[in-house]
């Protein structure tokens, strides 16, 4: 594993680290921008959702000041066949991200800002307020582990369009001082 300092990040004092893939080569690390000619299956949550923000004509989907949507929208209420949560505390919310192929999730949100890790990757669509803002080109969901940034997503939902599941795990770290979901 190689790590370097986030020069130029939008995220101050992220690193950039890669990943050694099962042959031994060298897998892309997470970046604070994933190109258009990325390639694909690398980062297609993070660049759907970047796609979709700039849309909406903004940065962070439901930054903290202006969160609108009700707990009932959080992932693991709202899409529970999807989220699992693996781990909780008051500093943060580990959760497991299954998406069955041909399968498209309910409409769901994530409040907190997170590290989304990718080890089963497919192709996807991603859907914000009921419209299509990404699809994956065909053919091109990549193999290999990738961990991207995230930041807060307001009502979203994510269908796998490929013949495999779709696999992550979601780190939420929670802002302090802002108290839990009711259990």
């Amino acid at each position: 594993m190689h790590q370097s300092p986030g020069a130029g990040s939008r995220y101050p004092g992220c690193r950039i680290t890669e990943l050694q893939g099962t042959e031994g080569r060298s897998q892309p690390g997470p970046t604070d921008q994933v190109a258009d000619d990325a390639p694909a299956g690398i980062g297609e949550h993070e660049r759907a959702m970047r796609n979709s923000a700039e849309l909406e004509g903004g940065g962070a989907m439901g930054a903290e000041n202006s969160w609108n949507w009700p707990p009932s929208m959080d992932a693991v209420v709202a899409a529970p066949e999807s989220h699992r949560v693996l781990f909780e505390n008051d500093d943060v919310r580990v959760l497991e991200v299954t998406i069955p192929a041909g399968h498209r999730e309910p409409e769901h949100t994530h409040r907190e800002p997170s590290v989304m890790i990718v080890d089963g990757p497919a192709r996807i669509r991603y859907y914000q307020g009921g419209a299509l803002t990404f699809s994956s080109p065909a053919g091109t969901a990549a193999a290999g582990t990738r961990a991207d940034w995230m930041n807060p997503e307001g009502p979203h939902s994510v269908e796998n369009v490929d013949t495999h599941p779709y696999h992550a795990i979601r780190v939420e770290l929670r802002t302090p001082g802002r108290a839990r979901l009711p259990d």
